[in-house]
């Protein structure tokens, strides 16, 4: 039948078996498949319904597109909700498998582009809601048998005026984000060497773009490299048992209570100051500075130095140059010079080695006033003594006991 004004069946219905429409741009096969040539356009109130598959098949245009209007038109694809308690149904976005020499499809999905300096469309993948477990959301690559897996790519676009932000979980509820979590492992990469700031922070810890950070506490098993210095800035800050393995500059800082409440550097002149006794192994040497203070004791085993000023040695030693030359005692401050005037003390003995040398004693000088007091005065050597100055005796009892000894005296007044 051919009807050259065409065909018009109002409201009424076009039925049929297994026939089929055969137009040049459109066609509707005996088993159901619709080919079209140009677009497939529906009204916003109507559905494309079908039992089987849905086939769109593109020539490098987009394959669903929406009407363009002056607003523009949502294309939005959602599965029908079951009825009454079915689980919701599952969207599916899968590429075609490649073939044996080519790699898997792509999938691509873009908004729509804005006009007239409008905003672009906005893509969003939205799981079906629930009173009970909402859908899950899974983006992944196939899997290959011969070469590696396709990358998953999440970038924002150039603009002029500033590059948009990639959010994640940054909407204001609880929510858990795992990344790397998998028992297989892998390589976690944030970030680039250079050019990209990275900012780390929660409650409890925090990484700035600068490279400072802060945390409630650090546990290493390992070496801590810190070039720039670690800073401890609180009067609690807790440094534990550790090993030096280099030189540790305090600087003009001040180190107080080192081992003991009193052990201190002093900053400002250097000094240290020790709450107990300093036990030094290998000796001390203090060079040319002096060796100060107060009413401290030395108390060696046979040598003492006493809070008073008092000095004493083991028995038997005594005090003498470190060098040949004279042994001055009161040269310069003393008034007087008291010698064996202890209780005990009996026997003075002066240049009595005749067994190493003959000694020459000279005891005061033509301005002094000399005077020996004693109830017996016994000169029983062959020595020659001499007295420069004016002489008394006191004496009870003087005995020369060898004709040899010489007195040489200038000036004698007996009494």
């Amino acid at each position: 039948m051919t009807a050259n004004g065409g065909i018009s069946i109002g409201a009424q219905a076009l039925t049929g078996t297994t026939g089929i429409i055969d137009y040049t741009n459109f066609d509707v096969d005996a088993l159901g498949n619709v080919t079209l040539a140009g677009a497939l356009t529906k009204a916003s109130t109507y559905s494309l319904n079908t039992s089987g598959v849905l086939t769109l098949k593109g020539a490098g245009t987009p394959d669903i597109t929406t009407f363009s209007t002056a607003a523009g038109t949502n294309l939005t694809i959602s599965p029908s909700a079951p009825s009454l308690t079915g689980a919701g149904v599952n969207l599916n976005l899968t590429a075609s498998d490649g073939t044996t020499t080519g790699k898997g499809g792509i999938v691509n999905i873009t908004s729509g582009a804005g006009a007239g300096g409008s905003a672009g469309g906005a893509f969003h993948l939205n799981t079906g809601a629930s009173s009970g477990q909402s859908g899950s959301l899974d983006i992944l690559t196939g899997n290959s048998s011969g070469a590696a897996a396709g990358n998953i790519a999440i970038d924002v676009g150039t603009s002029v005026a500033g590059n948009g932000t990639i959010n994640i979980a940054t909407v204001a509820r609880t929510q858990t984000v795992n990344i790397g979590t998998n028992a297989t492992g892998g390589v976690i990469t944030v970030g680039s060497s250079s050019n990209t700031g990275l900012v780390l922070q929660d409650a409890q810890w925090s990484v700035t773009d600068a490279g400072a950070g802060s945390f409630a506490s650090v546990a290493s098993s390992g070496a801590i490299a810190a070039n720039g210095g670690i800073t401890f800035d609180n009067s609690t800050d807790t440094l534990g048992a550790h090993t030096l393995g280099g030189t540790v500059d305090a600087s003009t800082q001040i180190i107080t209570n080192i081992g003991n409440a009193g052990t201190d550097f002093v900053a400002a002149t250097g000094a240290l100051t020790l709450a107990g006794i300093l036990t030094a192994n290998g000796g001390i040497s203090i060079g040319a500075q002096a060796l100060t203070g107060t009413t401290g004791i030395i108390d060696y085993t046979n040598f003492d130095v006493a809070a008073d000023g008092n000095i004493t040695v083991a028995a038997s030693k005594g005090i003498d140059t470190n060098g040949a030359g004279a042994l001055q005692i009161g040269k310069a401050n003393a008034t007087s010079v008291d010698l064996c005037n202890s209780a005990t003390c009996d026997t003075i003995g002066i240049g009595n080695l005749a067994a190493t040398d003959a000694d020459a004693i000279t005891i005061g000088d033509v301005l002094d006033t000399t005077a020996i007091n004693s109830t017996g005065s016994a000169e029983s050597h062959s020595t020659t003594l001499q007295i420069h100055s004016e002489l008394t005796l006191s004496v009870e009892q003087l005995m020369l006991q060898q004709i040899s000894s010489q007195i040489s005296v200038t000036q004698v007044q007996t009494s």
